[in-house]
C-alpha cells in the first residue's frame, strides 16, 4: 500500500479507540512463500523484524492478522507435517 494511503488511514483513525486498524498478511490466495519462510529461522526473523518495523512506523496499527492458507486439507493431501513444527 502506498505511504500516502497509510497516512490517510492513520488520520481517519486519529485517537478514536473504537476504530482499529490491522495489517493482514496472506489470505485469498496470497499465502505463497509462507511455508518457505516458516521453515527457515533466518527468514522468520527477517519477516518478524520487517513486520515489527512496519507496525512501529505506522503506530495507528493495532494488530496483525495472519491468514496462512494452508491447513488440514493440505496435510491430508501432502502429509507435510514438518511445516507445523517451525
Amino acid at each position: 500500500m502506498p505511504e500516502n494511503e497509510l497516512r490517510r488511514i492513520g488520520k481517519i483513525r486519529g485517537d478514536d479507540d473504537k476504530f482499529s486498524t490491522f495489517v493482514t498478511v496472506g489470505g485469498a490466495g496470497r499465502s505463497e512463500g509462507f511455508r518457505t519462510m516458516a521453515k527457515d529461522g533466518a527468514l522468520r526473523r527477517r519477516f518478524v523484524k520487517s513486520l515489527g518495523d512496519f507496525v512501529a512506523r505506522n503506530n495507528f496499527i493495532r494488530g496483525v492478522d495472519f491468514d496462512w492458507e494452508v491447513g488440514f486439507f493440505y496435510l491430508l493431501m501432502f502429509g507435510d507435517i514438518d511445516v507445523w513444527r517451525c
